[in-house]
Parts: structure tokens; C-alpha cells; sequence
């Protein structure tokens, strides 16, 4: 319990130093000193700081995955899984 009334602590401290609102002053004084352009560029380096592969790729991947989760999902009537039944399919040539 100690231990989560210190994070709890912590996060109402950062959120005292930090508010939104000074926040957003902040960013508008630097986007009127440095213009939109460098701005710009910056949010770009900042998301891609946190956000470590291309949006394209983390698509792919997760769509991936689904296809992979339902290919592999076994299908209770046959106690097969929907590849092997896709597969069976394939080779019955029946398209």
C-alpha cells in the first residue's frame, strides 16, 4: 500500500509542475519562434521517438497475427484446425 501512495504522490507532483495548459503555452511560443516547418519536423521526431517500427509494418504485423489466430483456431465439429480444413480443401480441388 506504501508503495502505490508514493506513485500516487509522484503523479499529483508532475501533474502540479505540469499542467496542460502551460504546456500548450509552451508549445505555441515555440511554434512562433521557430516556425511551423521545424515544428512540424519535431512532432515527427518526437512520435517516432516512441513509436519504434513504420506504421506499415505494425499493420502487417498485427494483421498477421489475426490470420495466424484464425488459421490455428480449432473448429469444434471437425476438431480440426481451419487450416488443415483449408488445406483439405485446397486439395480436394474444390476452389
Amino acid at each position: 500500500m506504501h508503495k502505490l501512495d508514493y506513485w500516487h504522490q509522484q503523479e499529483l507532483k508532475l501533474m502540479e509542475a505540469c499542467s496542460l495548459s502551460a504546456i500548450n503555452n509552451l508549445y505555441d511560443n515555440i511554434a512562433h519562434l521557430i516556425g511551423e516547418d521545424p515544428i512540424d519536423e519535431l512532432n515527427k521526431a518526437i512520435k517516432e521517438r516512441f513509436f519504434l517500427v513504420p506504421a506499415l509494418l505494425a499493420y502487417i504485423q498485427g494483421f498477421t497475427n489475426d490470420l495466424l489466430l484464425c488459421l490455428t483456431h480449432l473448429d469444434e465439429n471437425s476438431n480440426k484446425r481451419v487450416f488443415q480444413l483449408l488445406m483439405e480443401h485446397l486439395s480436394s480441388g474444390q476452389i
